[in-house]
């Protein structure tokens, strides 16, 4: 059986995310990415949970595929119809809602793959976005499956926290994360831009600033 490798982004896990990786049927070891032993890396932010079934389909699928990545969605508002559909070794090229994605949680990698891109999650949380969307980008062959891999997926949107009121004290870190996700753009398959610009950075812009 394949080894998992559970990264934490922030550091550490908290309770519930390290419950929920105790809990799958898996040989799973939590530890830092230049630690890990693991054939497969998982990122988790310390207030992710796992969902189990989730986490097994994109291990089977990368097993049948042999693709660099697996991607978990989920069937609520929002989400492109394009990652609602089970797709195996696409591209941002052929599937370019890939850039959509915004769960760092949700994808599988190969550690082989992940280590030859000289990748690594920013310690600044409004940064991670765009360093998801570059590793996809850079990804031969990305595995699409419309299962969720963590618990705020497959939550309904009514039931998910809401971020009504920017205050300004958040803006330094807003202003951060839309300078990153606007530089993505010059790492990006030149025909996948604009669908970047509309889907991604723009909505973004419009969430941060709403007036």
């Amino acid at each position: 059986m394949p080894r998992i490798t559970v990264v934490p982004t922030d550091g550490s896990l908290g309770p519930r995310s390290r419950a929920s990786v105790d809990r799958l049927p898996l040989d799973v070891e939590v530890a830092g990415a230049g630690e890990a032993r693991g054939d497969l890396l998982l990122f988790l932010e310390s207030g992710d949970v796992l969902v189990a079934s989730g986490v097994l389909a994109l291990l089977a699928s990368l097993d049948t595929s042999g693709a660099d990545a697996a991607v978990g969605s989920a069937s609520t508002s929002g989400t492109p119809a394009a990652l609602l559909t089970a797709v195996a070794a696409t591209s941002v090229d052929a599937t370019p809602e890939l850039l959509e994605h915004p769960t760092v949680a949700a994808v599988l990698w190969r550690r082989s793959w992940w280590e030859q891109q000289s990748l690594r999650w920013p310690d600044r949380p409004e940064q991670r976005r765009g360093v998801l969307a570059r590793a996809l980008a850079a990804a031969d062959a990305v595995d699409v499956l419309p299962e969720p891999v963590v618990e705020a997926q497959a939550r309904s949107p009514r039931l998910r926290k809401a971020e009504l009121h920017l205050r300004a004290e958040d803006m330094a870190a807003v202003a951060r994360g839309l300078d990153d996700l606007h530089d993505v753009a010059g790492s990006l398959p030149p025909a996948t831009r604009a669908h970047w610009y509309q889907n991604v950075l723009e909505p973004a812009i419009s969430e941060a600033l709403p007036g």
